[in-house]
């Protein structure tokens, strides 16, 4: 256990394991937390609507007087989302509103001197250039960005110039600036951090490795709750928010040129989207290719760890991710996996050996393993039992922990 405790406060946008990289921050909070650091996570949003409505949906072990909200001139650069109709952006903004009435209640003074009283400061939230440099205003400690996705993700769907104190030229030049306004840049993946220091090799010293881990309970107790699947058919699922960059029509793609000569086996989706142009396409695609059924779309579920822990095989087929939370749930419940090989994914997974990862859009590679799989179930249980046993030497919490340990100590002595 690290020798010396630390002020520490995690920026996050709410508290929520809705997403991968929401889940990997309040991992990272929590493991701070049960070892001993004072740990004060600053929202965002509203803490006093968190406290009011947002714990019964997800809670932390974070003590509830740790739990602050951002004061709106710190806020007030972060990225801003893009709704898709009038009445949603007026919902949204009404929102806002409330919102930034109860943050301006609460003040900044008691955040200021959180941050001058800080150790570390870590961005899990995307703040803006303006956002990091008044932060960098308020305190001596070292600000660190959790940087929980793809260099090439974040060039190509998340940074804008608002990110940044002065414009830049190209998606990569602004990916640099950006990462240059941190003291340190903390990675999920070896791959990715090399990723990073090619576009800039001077970042090199600032850069660290954390594999993520995952809720290893609440993953484990969804092989006792009873399988969504029809009996006597083999569930192939892909779990992810339907949209472009998860690629789901490529596993729709895949699928339809097995199905014939694997006529027990069915494709599901589990996820939100599906009122999106997108997945309403794929929704209308399926229903065409397979007028009887095979191809099955449920929506959002807060038990979609359950339709992971019964389906016969795991895909994925994403563009873009960090470390996917949903493989690492997957290897830890045992499930034989298939993936594009992208970033993050060839860290975590070695191919034909603990998983099959085929070149990204290569959809006939895609068809033959899963159809591999299918026809030759020892073989996916030999790539599933290897995949588990990786797992619990890198992700499992134990791991976690240990590497959080060296890694405050390392930063502790950067500044």
């Amino acid at each position: 256990m690290s020798s010396q405790k630390k002020n520490i406060v995690l920026l996050l946008k709410n508290i929520s394991r809705e997403s991968g990289g929401m889940s990997s921050s309040l991992d990272l909070a929590e493991t701070l937390h049960h070892l001993g650091h004072n740990v004060v996570i600053g929202l965002t949003s509203s803490s006093i609507i968190y406290r009011a409505t947002g714990a019964r949906k997800c809670k932390t072990v974070i003590p509830a007087k740790n739990i602050y909200t951002v004061p709106a001139i710190f806020k007030r650069a972060i990225r801003k989302r893009n709704y898709s109709s009038a009445a949603v952006r007026v919902t949204k903004n009404i929102k806002a509103a409330i919102q930034n009435f109860l943050i301006t209640l609460s003040g900044k003074k008691n955040f200021i001197k959180l941050l001058s009283n800080a150790d570390i400061i870590i961005d899990a939230a995307n703040f803006s250039g303006q956002g990091i440099a008044l932060i960098k205003e308020h305190t001596n400690g070292l600000i660190v960005k959790n940087h929980a996705g793809s260099p090439k993700a974040f060039e190509d769907f998340w940074l804008t110039d608002e990110h940044l104190l002065e414009p830049a030229d190209s998606n990569r030049s602004r990916y640099v600036a950006y990462c240059q306004q941190y003291d340190a840049l903390l990675f999920q993946a070896p791959d990715q951090l090399e990723e990073c220091v090619i576009r800039e090799p001077l970042l090199k010293p600032r850069c660290f490795v954390l594999p993520p881990t995952c809720q290893e309970q609440q993953v484990l107790a969804s092989r006792q709750q009873e399988s969504p699947y029809q009996p006597g058919r083999k569930a192939i699922v892909c779990v992810g928010s339907i949209q472009p960059r998860k690629a789901q029509h490529l596993a729709m793609e895949a699928f339809s040129l097995i199905a014939a000569s694997n006529p027990d086996a069915d494709l599901h989706f589990v996820g939100g989207g599906l009122n999106s142009d997108y997945g309403m396409g794929l929704v209308k695609e399926a229903a065409q290719a397979f007028p009887q059924g095979r191809i099955y779309f449920h929506g959002h579920r807060q038990d979609y760890l359950r339709f992971m822990a019964h389906a016969e095989l795991v895909i994925q087929t994403s563009q873009e991710e960090g470390v996917s939370r949903i493989l690492r749930e997957a290897m830890l419940l045992k499930r034989p996996l298939i993936s594009f090989a992208i970033s993050g994914t060839t860290s975590l997974l070695e191919s034909g050996k603990e998983a099959v990862l085929v070149q990204p859009g290569d959809t006939a590679a895609l068809a033959e393993a899963i159809a591999d799989c299918l026809n030759h179930p020892s073989y996916a249980k030999e790539l599933a039992l290897a995949a588990y046993k990786r797992y619990l030497l890198n992700n499992s919490w134990a791991a976690y922990a240990s590497k959080i340990i060296e890694l405050v100590d390392h930063l502790g002595s950067m500044k």
